[in-house]
């Protein structure tokens, strides 16, 4: 693992200094090759390890591994080889080694230059609501003609005070973005800033929407119920774009559009305790151990009950009323999914005899609750019950209904966790742990 600048050109200078442009003919079975301005390139499979291991201290440790959060993986890859081709090409020895004592003028020119403060904004397929609202760290609205508007003069605007784009460019690309977003019409579209380069921004921007969007249907499990109309099939050539803007440009970028399949009418529901609570977590810029533990679990949580069919599956409402399949591959999923997020939630790391901690701690953070001490073990067996049969057994499997009761009875935890977080101003896992540990001490054995 490479863990300080001078090591990474080192790395750099074992291959830069010895590999030459070669002919394309030579590229045949080499592991790592590629073609751009400068030529052809290979790297055989000892320079192709250490290709990625200056490509991942970039990532994690150059400059504190500030790079890591606003800079994808993709980003610094492509960086690298056009550095590497770049040096390759120098005429002289001395040129090379020049370049390569200049590597962090090039990290600084070509990488940390083209972070930027995007605002993205995206559609949210199957998610109808009639009012703008703020949830966590997103802006959620329905986009109507005057939010088209709107949106057409901001880009004007951008490309009124551009001097890179040609005059003549100007209404070409202001008619391309109007056409763009006259798509989105009468579909609920989310809305966030970030900052990054536009690959970095993009990924942060959708797995933050996806968390919005799991906590939001964790919250209304109950209207989810509601049965969306058959999905619009989109053609093979028409692509969801992402509209990402800077302060002196905009870009669109192909996107995976996310699904709610509900709609949202009533805004009481997000204005309880158990919703602020969760609104609170999610626009905290860093958030502690067991905000992290909670929201992390959520995710995992709502991936058991919602698994989308693929399209030679046939798919159905089942009693319990969440979108699911039949297929009893895709069901064990489910199930191992609900298992991660009970696990994700209550364990820590390198523990063991699991069933039993899980028993003991879902017991002790509803002890105050309705639920008989003998149900809630009863459903801790269950669920590892399950589980075993697929791991341990191979089979398949074939109740809906089962993942889903335990979904709400994880739910449960989940909010009494929510509670005593608050409660007892619980923030590290160290400290969540050693509340279990005390609690535990006093609850009668259990058996």
């Amino acid at each position: 693992m490479v863990k300080n600048l001078n090591k990474a050109k080192e790395i750099l200078k074992t291959f830069c200094l010895v590999t030459n442009h070669i002919d394309k003919k030579e590229l045949i079975n080499k592991p790592k090759f590629w073609i751009n301005k400068y030529g052809y390139f290979a790297l055989d499979k000892k320079e192709t390890i250490k290709f990625y291991n200056v490509a991942e201290f970039i990532r994690l440790n150059y400059d504190k591994g500030q790079l890591a959060e606003n800079v994808s993986k993709k980003d610094i890859e492509r960086f690298l080889l056009e550095y590497i081709s770049e040096v390759f090409t120098l005429l002289t020895q001395n040129d090379k080694l020049k370049a390569i004592d200049n590597f962090e003028l090039y990290i600084n020119k070509n990488l940390k230059s083209k972070i930027e403060n995007y605002e993205i904004f995206s559609p949210i397929l199957n998610f109808k609501t009639k009012t703008n609202f703020i949830f966590g760290d997103m802006k959620f609205y329905p986009f109507t003609n005057d939010q088209l508007i709107e949106e057409i003069e901001f880009i004007e605007n951008l490309y009124s005070h551009n001097n890179v784009i040609k005059e003549e460019n100007k209404k070409e690309g202001i008619e391309l973005c109007r056409i763009i977003l006259s798509t989105y019409l009468n579909q609920t579209m989310f809305k966030c800033s970030y900052t990054g380069t536009t690959i970095a921004a993009k990924s942060k921007s959708y797995c933050t929407a996806l968390l919005h969007i799991n906590v939001l249907k964790f919250l209304y499990y109950d209207i989810c119920n509601y049965k969306p109309e058959q999905n619009e099939v989109l053609p093979k050539n028409k692509r969801i774009k992402t509209i990402m803007k800077t302060n002196d440009s905009f870009r669109t970028t192909n996107h995976l559009p996310i699904e709610f399949n509900s709609e949202l009418f009533d805004f009481s529901l997000i204005k309880t305790e158990k919703a602020i609570s969760l609104s609170k977590m999610l626009e905290k810029e860093v958030k502690d151990d067991i905000e992290i533990r909670i929201l992390s679990s959520i995710n995992w949580a709502i991936n058991s009950i919602e698994k989308a069919p693929t399209s030679n599956e046939e798919s159905d409402f089942f009693d319990s009323s969440i979108y699911m399949t039949p297929n009893k591959y895709i069901l064990s999923q489910c199930l191992l999914d609900i298992v991660i997020a009970f696990e994700a939630l209550l364990l820590f790391k390198n523990e063991n005899a699991k069933k039993e901690r899980l028993k003991n701690r879902s017991v002790a953070l509803l002890e105050n609750t309705n639920f008989e001490k003998s149900f809630i073990i009863d459903k801790i067996c269950e669920l590892y019950k399950l589980r075993s049969e697929i791991i341990h057994e191979g089979k398949f499997n074939e109740s809906p209904q089962a993942v889903y009761q335990l979904y709400l009875f994880f739910r449960e935890i989940i909010f009494e966790l929510i509670d005593l977080k608050k409660k007892e101003k619980i923030k590290t896992n160290a400290q969540l742990k050693k509340w279990f540990k005390d609690k535990v001490k006093m609850i009668p054995k259990i058996k």
